[in-house]
């Protein structure tokens, strides 16, 4: 488990702000290479795509997570503009983000692919989940649900760890079980890259992996979420970004 700050040189970070960055980095750079290696210019114009779509995505994950906490929020109102404390929805930061970067392509920047840059897309989605999951682990947020007994369950499952309140019991490993279904999905998308399978459908199908990922995922957590018909509210949105990425891979079947 990381510290809560990490100090780089006379530099001091909030470990939360600098795992992200440092994933949102990796993935724009991505997208960079990508676009470069199938045209000749335009890396500019895609780093420009991906800052409005990382600027739009930010405003719309917090967004969704104040909407989601509101009971919590409404109390604490000054709380609101804190992100670097943590704090995103990841569905809505991915709708947001989307939407972002298509209206930066279609205004200013109509030489990017569109397509093109959500298709690199497919490795930044596991990728900053991968980072989420790992900051999770730091600050003590999506933990598991308390258990009776650590030789109740699969030793992968479980183990002995804090809530957010700082209380250590046995209890459902979900910060390492969503850091290792990150590994798996970039996996299946690299493999995918390297093979020339799923093309045009891969940002569909990470979304999907991820999405099905966190959604089995939440039947071990136990963290404060508002409920709906027996689900969490993240698992329905979860669900909803499933169905969406299903509809992006059907969209582009040909």
């Amino acid at each position: 488990m990381l510290p809560q700050t990490i100090s780089i040189a006379f530099l001091t970070f909030n470990t939360y702000t600098f795992l992200l960055g440092l994933g949102i980095i990796v993935c724009i750079g991505i997208s960079a290479l990508t676009h470069r290696l199938n045209y000749a210019d335009g890396m500019g114009a895609v780093v420009d795509v991906c800052l409005a779509g990382l600027i739009v995505g930010i405003v719309t994950g917090r967004i969704g997570h104040v909407m989601i906490h509101w009971a919590y929020f409404s109390e604490h109102t000054f709380e609101i503009i804190h992100i670097n404390a943590g704090g995103l929805n990841w569905h809505s930061a991915v709708i947001g983000g989307v939407f972002g970067a298509w209206v930066m392509k279609i205004s200013i920047r109509k030489t990017v692919d569109f397509h093109l840059l959500l298709e690199s897309w497919a490795v930044a989605v596991p990728l900053l989940g991968l980072m989420g999951w790992w900051a999770c682990s730091t600050f003590l947020c999506g933990y598991g649900a308390e258990i009776n007994n650590l030789s109740d369950f699969p030793a992968l499952l479980v183990w002995e760890a804090p809530a957010i309140n700082g209380m250590v019991a046995p209890r459902f490993a979900t910060q390492p079980l969503g850091m290792l279904w990150a590994v798996i999905v970039m996996g299946v998308i690299i493999v995918c890259i390297w093979r020339g399978w799923l093309r045009k459908k891969r940002f569909g199908a990470s979304l999907m992996l991820w999405a099905m990922g966190m959604l089995l995922l939440g039947y071990l957590r136990g963290d404060v979420m508002p409920m709906v018909s027996g689900l969490r509210i993240d698992q329905w949105l979860d669900a909803m970004m499933l169905i969406f990425g299903g509809a992006y891979a059907f969209w582009h079947r040909g």
